[in-house]
């Protein structure tokens, strides 16, 4: 299986773990910033998860989220067929990457200081 590599965000230099207080509410503005960068509307985002991670650029605090869908019947199906190897706790321990998957996965980054989103990244059109 291929690695997939995303396009790290420039000028990464260190990471640091956000807490609940961290997270709370970034997302009020997520829909105004995807809609601003031509970005399909989600209009459901329970069916989404998503990783966050802290970065730091220099002695900037930033947050990288990684969103992608859910899809219940599927994991319900796996588990059903006690498929080998499938854990369904995997995403919460490791990177969850997928080859294309199109716009429905994506990537962005919020600036904690100033309260904004400031870099988006998607695996393609589909």
């Amino acid at each position: 299986m291929e690695t997939v590599r995303y396009r790290k965000p420039l000028g990464v230099t260190g990471y640091w773990t956000p807490e609940a207080k961290d997270i709370a509410g970034i997302e009020d503005t997520l829909a105004d910033y995807l809609r601003a960068k031509d970005v399909h509307e989600i209009k459901d985002w329970s069916k989404y998860r998503r990783q966050v991670m802290g970065l730091t650029r220099g002695e900037e605090r930033l947050i990288f989220i990684s969103y992608f869908p859910f899809y219940a019947d599927i994991e319900e199906d796996m588990k059903a067929r006690k498929t080998p190897g499938y854990d369904p706790e995997s995403w919460k321990k490791k990177p969850y990457s997928v080859m294309d998957g199109g716009r429905a996965f994506f990537r962005v980054l919020y600036d904690v200081k100033n309260k904004r989103f400031i870099w988006y990244e998607c695996n393609g059109d589909a």
